[in-house]
């Protein structure tokens, strides 16, 4: 029963009063990553991708709208990392090949 009815609530329309809140949140998300020493335009890229996906999966906008989004942009960040480590049988685990 309380999931039907936190679907049927979570899917409302947001509100302008709360638009205004998703976008300071987003502007957190950004210099949060700028923070992180990622460039503003990478940083302003990271947030339109997640949108785009969160539109894709159906997420809905509400108050953990960019929690969420922060968690996804780090995970996705930390898997493109993961791509340039290598395990070598006789070393182990090894950074990036210079």
């Amino acid at each position: 029963m309380a999931v039907g009815l936190n679907r049927k609530l979570g899917r409302s329309q947001v509100t302008h009063k709360d638009e205004g809140f998703l976008e300071a949140r987003r502007a957190d998300c950004r210099a949060a990553l700028v923070d992180g020493g990622v460039s503003p335009d990478q940083a302003e890229r990271w947030c339109a991708t997640w949108e785009a996906e969160a539109t894709r999966q159906g997420v809905i906008r509400n108050l953990y709208y960019w929690d969420a989004g922060r968690g996804w942009i780090d995970a996705q960040r930390a898997l493109r990392e993961l791509r340039w480590l290598t395990i070598a049988p006789d070393v182990g685990l090894s950074q990036r090949p210079q």
